[in-house]
């Protein structure tokens, strides 16, 4: 349904191809590393989604009608593993994950127009493995074929009392976020520590999958760790025999004791050693956040 009907260089089609050797599709296709390259491979994207669409309204298994197509593309298992791998491969899960928030929320669609529009997405963004290519094409199709009255709905906000408009978020505890400093300018981060883990250690030889080693020599193997406490975040001294220490945005110096902690808030610059120097920030819960580097 996929397969272009083209002819590639050779003078076949890829649909020839897979008429006489399925071993080609598999190879070439199914388990090609990188067909991003090979746009000849398919057939226009808005033409494969709509086949997709015929055949899936077709069957007899049920449920594919336009409100349940629209919630499996946009919010359902399907979503979840097109974001998965385009996260994975760093190549727009973020701005996928933003064209679906606006698909659900879009105005001037009826449920069945959504999901042509969604499936439009979801087929190019699986055959090319790129997020810009999909919502491009996806807008484009939606404007020549809905009339531009694909409307985007905004997204929910409150405002506070100074007027402020906020952007609604569940009560799930902050992420803290590590940004290293070297001299006045931020070098590379944040590195993310979740809440709902054991934090994460600060050392030349950390070993752990949140742990950070982004440090100078003079810092020890294992020398700090930060956690959440269900309410707060602290940093303690692991028996570095080196220094800690946190400074306030007041200016103020909290010396870590040997073995100690520290309360930990937002703006405050955790220093070990000489000069390894950390700016504390808080992050929000289910956000795309950059890998530790």
């Amino acid at each position: 349904m996929l397969l272009s009907s083209r002819p590639l260089m050779g003078g076949r089609s890829p649909a020839e191809r897979l008429e006489s050797s399925r071993t080609w599709l598999t190879r070439e296709v199914v388990h090609a590393e990188n067909f991003a390259g090979q746009p000849g491979l398919f057939c226009d994207f808005e033409v494969g989604a709509m086949r997709v669409l015929a055949r899936l309204k077709s069957t007899r298994a049920g449920g594919h009608g336009g409100a349940a197509l629209v919630r499996e593309l946009c919010e359902g298992q399907a979503a979840a593993d097109m974001l998965q791998a385009l996260e994975a491969t760093g190549r727009g899960g973020r701005l996928y994950r933003n064209m679906l928030t606006r698909l659900v929320r879009a105005n001037g669609l009826e449920n069945d127009e959504r999901a042509e529009v969604a499936m439009v997405l979801f087929v190019a963004a699986g055959c090319t493995g790129d997020a810009r290519t999909a919502v491009a094409d996806a807008l484009r199709f939606s404007h020549s074929v809905h009339g531009g009255r694909m409307e985007m709905g905004d997204a929910e906000v409150a405002e506070d009392s100074n007027g402020v408009c906020l952007v609604s978020h569940d009560d799930s505890p902050p992420l803290l976020g590590l940004l290293r400093m070297v001299g006045d300018y931020i070098a590379g981060g944040p590195y993310w520590v979740s809440p709902e883990r054991d934090g994460a250690t600060i050392g030349m030889l950390a070993l752990g999958s949140e742990d950070i080693v982004d440090v100078e020599p003079d810092v020890a193997n294992h020398h700090a760790r930060v956690w959440f406490d269900g309410s707060s975040w602290f940093v303690e001294d692991l028996r570095s025999g080196s220094d800690v220490a946190v400074f306030r945005d007041d200016n103020t110096c909290h010396e870590v004791a040997f073995g100690g902690i520290a309360h930990l808030s937002r703006g405050d610059e955790i220093v070990l050693g000489r000069g390894t120097r950390f700016h504390v920030v808080f992050g929000l819960p289910g956000v795309d956040r950059p890998a530790p580097l």
